[in-house]
């Protein structure tokens, strides 16, 4: 359960299922200890800097386009198993 303080305004509790509060002090720490399994997952080919991942791999042929894919199709499993929202437009 969450809710937001400001000063005297306090808002209703909401329950909370999945994800980091944003704005509290153990956010970073837990957001990273959520995320950690990730990059293994990934055989090392990411890179992740506060909320973003990148995938990186050299594509030389057919073949790597396909590893490329099956690295895309984990991501986009992990990120349904964690109820993580997937910014395609990144």
């Amino acid at each position: 359960m969450q809710r937001f303080v400001l000063g005297d305004t306090v808002s209703k509790w909401l329950e909370v299922t999945s994800g980091v509060p944003q704005g509290s002090v153990l956010g970073p720490l837990l957001f990273l200890i959520f995320i950690n399994d990730l990059p293994e997952l990934l055989i090392n080919k990411t890179k992740n800097y506060a909320e973003d991942t990148k995938i990186l791999d050299v594509i030389k042929n057919q073949n790597d386009c396909l590893n490329l894919q099956k690295y895309i199709d984990t991501l986009s499993s992990w990120a349904m198993t964690w109820s993580i929202d997937l910014n395609l437009e990144k």
